[in-house]
């Protein structure tokens, strides 16, 4: 089980890996004054490294093309941006704390430490959604045009 979101896929084409590498490299724009497409992120020959060209993007996709048959296969990785996951743990260590605080201070009655579990299930389920919820939000749409560029014939 991981922790942190993370989740991977393979895309395969009948097109060359020099192929897919041209149609990836077609969706990442290209500096800050190029026309905006999907992606913006490094390419480096077959290797990628991508985020949605969004205001807020979760996910990062990480990607290699390699040789399969006679065709290709895409191999996709998706995590969550570092800096939103220090964040997101931070967060939750900070509420963690509040909630064993409280549950210190409510250990004499029965009531405080089943309001204090409570609690701590609610922040729970609440960090998981805060995590989960956009981040697979963008491995969709992500995966979308990916596929899209991918099996185009």
């Amino acid at each position: 089980m991981n922790l942190l979101p993370f989740d991977r896929t393979e895309l395969r084409s009948t097109s060359t890996p020099d192929e897919i590498a041209a149609r990836v490299a077609e969706l990442v724009t290209q500096g800050h004054w190029a026309a905006q497409r999907p992606f913006r992120g490094k390419l480096q020959g077959r290797r990628f490294q991508l985020v949605r060209n969004v205001q807020r993007p979760h996910a990062v996709v990480v990607g290699e093309i390699e040789s399969a048959g006679a065709g290709s296969v895409v191999r996709l990785r998706f995590r969550l941006r570092w800096a939103l996951a220090a964040f997101l743990g931070v967060w939750f260590a900070l509420f963690s704390y509040a909630a064993a605080a409280n549950l210190r201070g409510l250990a004499s009655d029965v009531a405080g430490i089943v309001l204090a579990l409570v609690a701590g299930t609610v922040t729970v389920g609440f960090a998981a959604a805060l995590l989960t919820t956009p981040f697979r939000h963008d491995v969709r749409q992500a995966l979308e045009t990916l596929r899209a560029a991918v099996e185009r014939a």
